[in-house]
């Protein structure tokens, strides 16, 4: 992975940080013809319907779309066009998020879950939202190394 894109998965994945902790408790310029598109995923452990941790990290995760303006959206993912003058920088670049729901407790489980996303949906960083979730990350982390894994 070019040295560039890594550099702006990372000013994403530290803006994406920034927000989820507000909701609880050097790039350049995209192309104009074509813009940059980074995908996150984010894994729960259940549902936001458990008025609990769940639902608090899907509230903080859904404040991602005040960044700009979002082009897509359905149940579980969005996609938005940064627009925010607070990072100049990242201003038209596309961000696509997906919520992973019910990723269970098991490490084995949540591992083969990870694994799936990371297949199937190509994240540039994947979000393990909870502690029971962190062996397999670092496990995805250590597999995947051109993937950030937080």
């Amino acid at each position: 992975m070019p040295v560039n894109r890594k550099i702006q998965i990372l000013r994403i994945s530290l803006l994406i940080v920034m927000l989820l902790l507000m909701a609880c408790g050097p790039a350049t310029a995209p192309s104009t013809t074509t813009p940059t598109t980074f995908t996150a995923s984010f894994g729960l452990a259940g549902t936001p319907g458990d008025g609990g941790w769940n639902l608090a990290h899907y509230r903080g995760i859904k404040t991602i779309k005040k960044l700009g303006e979002v082009l897509e959206e359905n149940d579980h993912s969005f996609l938005v066009k940064i627009d925010d003058p607070n990072y100049p920088d990242l201003k038209g670049i596309l961000l696509r998020v997906n919520i992973i729901t019910d990723i269970g407790y098991s490490g084995a489980d949540i591992e083969r879950r990870f694994e799936s996303i990371i297949q199937i949906q190509k994240p540039d960083i994947l979000f393990a939202t909870y502690w029971d979730s962190k062996d397999a990350a670092v496990k995805m982390a250590q597999k995947y190394p051109d993937l950030l894994v937080e």
